[in-house]
């Protein structure tokens, strides 16, 4: 006789307690239809965005903005001048307290296991698997459950 084990089923999004059109998360990746992808998926679910192609420009685009207009920052790791460790280091090291607290989530398309040494030294929050599936994005974003927590 087998049996099977019940999965922990997250709460549907839309009955969590918080606006997705209140969080605006930056989606950094140096690749344009990744970038492209991952914006119109998580604009489709009631967040406002912002993109970036680089390290340098995120850190640019922090930096200008208002205090706590950015919530979530998305980042791929693998990226050429300033990847998405580097990156989290130098949000994780800013100036600004509301930069220093982003909730981080790692894009790669590597396995957990080989990322996990360095996203937890550089202070990423949470980790996805390229391709990702939007649901588990939202129940990062909403609930911060459903995928790897660094």
């Amino acid at each position: 006789m087998h049996f099977r084990r019940r999965r922990k089923r997250s709460p549907p999004p839309e009955t969590l307690d918080f606006s997705r059109e209140e969080k605006t998360v930056l989606i950094v990746d140096d690749n344009l239809l990744n970038l492209e992808v991952a914006n119109e998926m998580i604009k489709s679910e009631g967040f406002q965005t912002v993109t970036a192609e680089s390290g340098a420009e995120a850190l640019g685009i922090l930096a200008e903005s208002s205090e706590g207009e950015i919530d979530i920052l998305l980042t791929d790791i693998s990226m050429p001048e300033m990847d998405g460790y580097e990156l989290t280091a130098a949000v994780r090291a800013h100036q600004r307290e509301d930069v220093r607290n982003l909730y981080v989530i790692a894009l790669s398309a590597y396995g957990y296991e080989e990322c996990r040494g360095k996203l937890k030294e550089c202070g990423a929050d949470a980790f996805l698997n390229k391709p990702f599936d939007v649901s588990e994005f939202v129940r990062l974003a909403v609930g911060k459950e459903g995928a790897p927590q660094v």
